[in-house]
């Protein structure tokens, strides 16, 4: 897709968004001094957030900038994951947001992220584990990597072996990759990347993520996986546009802003006066 029409669609995106942000903002604001919130208002702001980020790197490639955005993106969605209507961490898809932010104290967060919303009926984040097949399978075993435990990473390959008895290749690609970067195996690691940009590959794997524009600005694993090389000291070269390697190189922000107040740990709400007269 061309440049012009993806800036396009990421800017009609973004104002559908913004024209409901006060009213948001406010949503959430007016749930946490009551002593709850909507989750389903922090993901609208997420998801917002997300599409900034994503046109810094489409309009001007602005890595500071999209690691700013995807910050405050990450943020928002793992603080839905306190209310209902948040977050249900169904599938790790959209964890290549905060590894992309190169934010440790966030990445730590999420290698150990729980949701209150996970009484659906798929199995829960704790059941999930026995269950390969459930989405959240993949969730505990990209969050066992980023906690380098693998033992557990192991122990997993060998539930899936046992209950899966005809697994899809890439679903084997992905086994064979965590074990790479436990072995440090570079080359190893970066052929199985390659093999996730084989067109049908990325296109099947990628049409459904939409908060990726499904494919149309990177290919989802092959770029989640390249940054999990370089997070493990595999500074492994992908020579493929869907792979954008300018946001590979491990350099946090010297500051991280949280754009809403309401996120800021310090924040307090306003009484009834101090909004009156318009105090901060």
């Amino acid at each position: 897709m061309k440049k012009v029409e993806l800036l396009r669609r990421l800017e009609m995106a973004i104002s559908s968004y913004d024209d409901s942000e006060s009213e948001n903002i406010n949503f959430i604001e007016h749930g946490l001094k009551k002593g709850g919130a909507n989750g389903y208002t922090y993901r609208l702001l997420a998801v917002n957030s997300g599409y900034k980020g994503l046109t810094t790197l489409v309009n001007i490639k602005k890595v500071n900038e999209l690691k700013q955005w995807f910050y405050v993106s990450s943020l928002l969605r793992a603080e839905s994951c306190k209310y209902d209507g948040g977050w249900n961490m169904w599938t790790p898809h959209a964890f290549i947001f905060p590894l992309l932010t190169d934010n440790v104290d966030l990445i730590k967060t999420y290698s150990s992220l729980t949701t209150v919303n996970d009484n659906d009926h798929h199995k829960s984040l704790v059941e999930a584990i026995n269950y390969p097949r459930e989405g959240r399978f993949n969730v505990l075993r990209l969050q066992a990597v980023l906690r380098h435990d693998w033992n557990n990473v192991n122990h997993m390959k060998e539930i899936f072996q046992e209950k899966v008895k005809n697994p899809k290749n890439f679903e084997i690609w992905e086994m064979d990759f965590y074990e790479a970067l436990q072995n440090k195996d570079a080359n190893s690691a970066q052929q199985i990347i390659y093999e996730y940009l084989h067109p049908k590959i990325h296109q099947y794997l990628n049409q459904h993520l939409v908060e990726e524009f499904s494919g149309d600005i990177w290919s989802h694993h092959p770029v989640m996986f390249t940054k999990l090389a370089w997070m493990n000291g595999l500074e492994i070269e992908i020579d493929n546009p869907l792979v954008p390697m300018e946001l590979m190189p491990i350099r946090p922000l010297d500051h991280y802003d949280y754009h809403y107040d309401f996120l800021d740990p310090n924040w307090k709400p306003k009484s009834f006066w101090e909004r009156l007269l318009g105090r901060k």
